[in-house]
């Protein structure tokens, strides 16, 4: 845990250095995980904040689903589709980069962006475009 702390805090000093070095650690997988669960829960804690205080979004829906209960579907599947995403995501990367002659592994493109993706969001987009429904 105290490895996962000193490269998230050592991510914003030396981006570079640091993905480097942890691209060398056999624990890169789990850091990785540990990354998106880190953003998990920052978007569930302010979801949950935005349904207390009784906030919807103000921007059309995509699913059909009812305003006041946007929020809660949403902390569902947050975990899910963040690792779907980033599965998906890491996959495309190396399919495209094997056009290229790039040798990368699964594993490492994994690693870096759930990791990346977990330290780089501090607030999310739904706390600053809510607001009551009326």
């Amino acid at each position: 845990m105290l490895t996962f702390v000193r490269y998230s805090a050592n991510l914003i000093v030396h981006p570079r250095l640091t993905l480097r070095a942890m691209l060398t650690d056999p624990r890169r997988v789990a850091f990785g995980l540990m990354g998106l669960l880190a953003l998990t829960a920052i978007y569930f804690l302010n979801i949950s904040i935005l349904i207390t205080k009784d906030l919807h979004p103000t921007e059309p829906l995509v699913l059909r689903i009812p305003r006041e209960q946007y929020y809660l579907y949403e902390r569902c599947f947050l975990l899910p589709v963040a690792i779907g995403g980033t599965i998906l995501s890491a996959g495309v990367i190396r399919l495209t980069a094997r056009l290229w002659g790039g040798q990368s592994h699964f594993e490492d493109l994994f690693a870096l962006l759930s990791f990346s993706l977990g330290q780089s969001h501090s607030l999310n987009r739904d706390v600053r475009t809510s607001r009551r429904v009326q």
